[in-house]
């Protein structure tokens, strides 16, 4: 089967051991699991899985469908791992580790959110507020630079406040190249047929409710940027090889810049001086 064949019918497989398996068609993208869903991504260790994010519906059969589609088994799916606690990213968590008994790793603030329910960290807030979804607990906290074992690979947690004060990313190295699960940290430089554009330095949603202040989201940027990652799969939309990763972050630091310089701005963004 060709590699175009395989985009039009089921799971992609974006580089070595890393298959596209969900994702709720944002912007115009291929819808592969429940709409509102953000992307869902599995990564094969060879002897175990692990899925990064869980898309917004609290069923969500059609994920392990293609997971199964990509001739893996989803019995072998040992790991979960949230980049941050919004419902389009971690609503299907709890569901899908009551059928795979995967453990789900998260960032402190995260788990916070799970065990509190606070709004202001789990977007219960506007365009969140019609959605409700069972908090997972997380199975395990991890810290900054932490690193755990999915079969042979390594999965590196970054926190990188910005869009979320909870946000983290997470980088591994798989057949050579390094991979960067920005999750809504970066977005990235995205086509929207919808819109007939195409959009440079995508950041996630900033919200004066949820959000980093602007200078701690440039350093998130930042410290991403420094990882020269090979691809870059992000929360929602296409994936970014290099370059077109690189170019994203750059811009969206000098948006965030902007803003910071412009005054006149801080009345629509009071948490930033």
């Amino acid at each position: 089967m060709s590699r175009k064949k395989q985009v039009r019918m089921g799971p992609t497989e974006l580089t070595e051991g890393v298959w596209w398996v969900g994702n709720g068609g944002w912007g115009g993208t291929r819808r592969l699991s429940e709409p509102g869903d953000g992307n869902v991504f599995l990564i094969d260790g060879g002897s175990e899985l692990a899925l990064v994010d869980t898309g917004l519906a609290t069923k969500n059969p059609r994920i392990l469908a293609n997971v199964a589609a990509a001739g893996l088994d989803p019995g072998r799916i040992t790991a979960i791992f949230l980049t941050h606690a919004h419902c389009d990213h971690a609503g299907g968590a709890a569901w899908l580790r009551a059928k795979t008994r995967a453990r789900i790793f998260a960032g402190g603030v995260t788990a916070k959110a799970f065990r509190t329910g606070e709004k202001l960290l789990i977007g219960g807030l506007r365009p969140f507020e019609k959605f409700s979804f069972r908090r997972p607990a997380a199975d395990r906290i991890l810290k900054d630079g932490e690193e755990v074992h999915v079969g042979s690979l390594r999965m590196k947690m970054l926190c990188t406040p910005g869009h979320t004060i909870d946000s983290c990313c997470y980088f591994v190295r798989i057949g050579g190249r390094r991979v960067l699960f920005s999750g809504d940290t970066v977005v990235g430089n995205q086509p929207r047929p919808d819109l007939r554009r195409i959009f440079r330095g995508m950041l996630g949603w900033i919200d004066g409710h949820w959000s980093a202040p602007f200078s701690t989201y440039i350093a998130s940027l930042e410290r991403l940027l420094a990882l020269r990652p090979d691809i870059m799969l992000t929360g929602h939309g296409l994936p970014n090889e290099a370059v077109s990763a690189a170019d994203a972050m750059r811009v969206g630091i000098r948006k965030l810049g902007k803003i910071m310089n412009d005054p006149d701005l801080f009345i629509m963004f009071p948490f930033e001086r």
